[in-house]
């Protein structure tokens, strides 16, 4: 898919987003002028992530899954920064084993404000900016929505990024103490050059941190929240908050002074709702107060006096969640440069698997029928009307088929791709290799005779095609002839595979065969089943020796060869 599709549609199915993502992060290396990467489509993370290695990890998503606009802008801005840190970072650069654990969080913290600083001023990308700004706000709004304590030191490394990007209109609260040090550090993060650079700044600032005052002795600043235990101090005018004790008096800030030393028995408990009472007086004072009380409202229940960092636990990750919409399913871990191989990488030129020719009546009228509308191309020899048949040219003088008529059947078109397990317990026990080599040899002598468009992935540890579409019959037989066992049973990549192969074609109608002695990835075999059928994609399991019921709730149950005389596909509808 052209990735410009992504983002002129409301709305896009899984396996559109899939690829055009794909699409999209190749042509950002070209931009970038980095080498390419490899995505990686895993449910087990919730951020996008790359590594040295060039391997780019995003959450994934079911074939069919729904996915918004919104959703397609959050995946394009992760992959952009990620690959910002393809473009910029060193990898090798990192915390020494003696460093505070923290110091790895403040580091990324730190890096990412950086590359994206140094991508938007090289102006590498064009607009870069726009889809980071965009990104940057959608993380904040989310934040916002899930923190309610942002004096807690775990928020810290989080607002550090926020900050330290500079993006305008977009901040989080900071407690008492750290505007300055962030905004050092920003201006420290100018001068970087290098991911080293990056570190030293990192160490600068968790220092900061560790070294700030206790909360005890840290004075409360502007409508901030005073310490656990409620002391109360004499301030000057300006900090005329004090007044709020929670009486929403009226007075003046001479007077409220007074009153609040004067209280020091009966009230001396309201002294520790001194955040919420303050906030309540802002909005109930005037003259000076209610001055006071719009700074609170700017700050939104600013947070309290900053604490020192020094043993912090379970910080907030620098880069929020990326997880896909909540309806979209993710299936199993998949990406095509390790979970498929090249064409034929499961064949052995020369090896000869035992094939027999079987004759299974029944099946064979059944697979025609369930593919007996399909479209078909007929040609007439022997006739005196139609077309100039150009093999017979050489022969004109002693054949009467010079010429052919061609009729051409309405019907639906259909694709099939039959999904053959080659994992090394198919080769344990010969009679399943053989059971399944004669009849895939047997489906594909009928749905060719039928007119319909075959191939062959074969998998083990990974998938691969072994016979293309449009084989004719003797070489697809031939070809399978030299399969060889590779590995354990990841049936999920393979269907995967067959799907997207059958998403690709132009046929109305989409069927894959699935022939296999064993459960691999059950779970996501079987979403990955539900979500081809969402899409049109009918998926038949024949299990070998196994039943295959509780994966492919279409199924056969082949014992031996003997078994393929009685085997039934009459209950099988397929997807229009």
């Amino acid at each position: 898919m052209n990735p410009n599709i992504l983002l002129n549609r409301p709305a896009i199915r899984g396996h559109e987003l899939r690829n055009g993502i794909e699409a999209f992060a190749h042509h950002i290396c070209s931009g970038l002028k980095c080498r390419q990467v490899t995505i990686v489509w895993s449910p087990g993370i919730s951020t996008a992530a790359i590594n040295s290695n060039g391997r780019l990890y995003l959450s994934a998503v079911r074939d069919d899954a729904l996915i918004k606009r919104a959703d397609v802008l959050r995946y394009l801005g992760f992959v952009v920064h990620e690959l910002l840190h393809r473009r910029y970072t060193d990898f090798s650069v990192g915390p020494n084993y003696d460093d505070p654990a923290d110091l790895r969080i403040y580091h990324n913290a730190v890096e990412d404000a950086w590359i994206e600083r140094r991508a938007i001023k090289s102006g590498l990308l064009g607009n870069v900016e726009s889809l980071l700004h965009s990104l940057l706000r959608d993380m904040t709004d989310k934040a916002l929505a899930d923190v309610s304590d942002w004096a807690n030191p775990a928020q810290y490394p989080f607002a550090l990024a926020v900050t330290c990007r500079a993006y305008p209109g977009i901040s989080v609260p900071l407690a008492g103490g750290l505007a300055p040090i962030f905004q050092e550090a920003s201006r420290k993060i100018d001068a970087c050059g290098t991911s080293a650079d990056c570190l030293s700044v990192a160490r600068w600032v968790l220092d900061q941190l560790q070294n700030l005052p206790d909360q005890q002795q840290q004075r409360p600043q502007d409508g901030q929240q005073q310490d656990a235990q409620g002391q109360q101090e004499t301030q000057d005018d300006q900090q005329g908050q004090q007044g709020a004790q929670g009486d929403g008096q009226q007075g003046t800030q001479d007077d409220q002074q007074g009153q609040a030393q004067g209280q020091q028995g009966d009230q001396q408990g309201q002294a520790q709702q001194g955040a919420q009472d303050g906030q309540q007086a802002g909005a109930q004072g005037d003259g000076q107060q209610g001055q006071q009380g719009g700074q609170q409202a700017g700050a939104q229940d600013a947070p309290g006096p900053a604490k020192p960092a020094t043993g912090n636990d379970g910080a907030r990750e620098v880069e929020p969640s990326i997880s896909a919409p909540k309806d979209a399913g993710a299936c199993g871990t998949f990406h095509r440069q390790s979970s498929v191989r090249h064409q034929g990488a499961h064949l052995i030129a020369g090896r000869q698997c035992d094939i027999q020719q079987v004759s299974a009546p029944r099946l064979e009228l059944e697979v025609r029928r369930l593919f007996e509308d399909s479209g078909l191309t007929l040609f007439s020899q022997n006739r005196k009307a139609g077309s100039i048949n150009v093999g017979a040219l050489g022969r004109f003088g002693t054949t009467d088929r010079l010429f052919k008529q061609r009729r051409d059947i309405e019907g639906i078109d259909s694709a099939v791709v039959i999904v053959l397990d080659v994992s090394g317990s198919m080769f344990q026990v010969s009679s399943r290799i053989k059971s399944a080599l004669s009849t895939a040899s047997l489906l594909i002598r009928v749905l060719n005779r039928a007119g319909v468009a075959v191939s062959v992935v074969t998998f083990g540890d990974d998938a691969s095609v072994a016979v293309p579409f449009n084989t004719p019959t003797p070489k697809a037989v031939e070809l399978l002839r030299g399969v060889c066992p590779d590995g354990s049973t990841n049936d999920y990549a393979a269907l995967k595979y067959a799907h997207d192969l059958l998403l690709a074609r132009p046929e109305s109608r989409k069927v894959c065969f699935v022939l296999t002695d064993g459960d691999g990835e059950q779970d996501a075999a079987r979403q990955q089943v539900a979500s081809g059928f969402a899409l049109g994609i009918t998926t038949i399991g024949i299990g070998m020796q196994l039943d295959v019921a509780g994966v492919y709730p279409l199924n056969l149950h082949i014992q031996n060869l003997n078994s393929l005389a009685t085997a039934s596909l009459a209950k099988i509808k397929l997807a229009a």
